[in-house]
């Protein structure tokens, strides 16, 4: 089962603009603890706020696992408005479930990607983590 994370408090750190000849937007960022980057790998989820756009195969699905700084990547979005979420574990087959993108909903945060855009999101754990 997934695990979700609750009490997330996230900070904005960078907005970039547009990456240059590139339509497809880019989400990166740092997953940060109170004592640093987490003792272990995390996914960031990326899925659109819009729950009619949550089908399978979707190129507005997408996750990024951190590395052993906290950094996270995910490349080529289309402009719109997501939700990020934190999980620590991805079981085949999640990202395409409604049902799991509900339940990742309430501890998500939103951001908006315009067309090209590369953006910076640094999320925040709280402190049991």
């Amino acid at each position: 089962m997934t695990r979700i994370l609750v009490g997330l408090a996230l900070c904005i750190v960078a907005a970039a603009g547009p990456v240059r000849g590139d339509s497809d937007g880019v989400l990166t960022g740092r997953i940060i603890t109170d004592s640093g980057p987490p003792p272990r790998p995390w996914y960031v989820v990326v899925f659109p706020v819009d729950r009619a756009l949550w089908v399978s195969q979707s190129p507005r699905i997408a996750a990024g696992l951190s590395d052993a700084e906290g950094r996270w990547i995910v490349r080529g979005l289309p402009a719109g408005d997501y939700f990020l979420a934190v999980v620590t574990a991805l079981v085949p087959g999640e990202l395409s479930d409604p049902s799991f993108l509900r339940r990742v909903t309430p501890a998500a945060f939103k951001v908006t990607l315009a067309e090209g855009e590369h953006k910076t999101q640094d999320l925040r754990l709280g402190s049991r983590f």
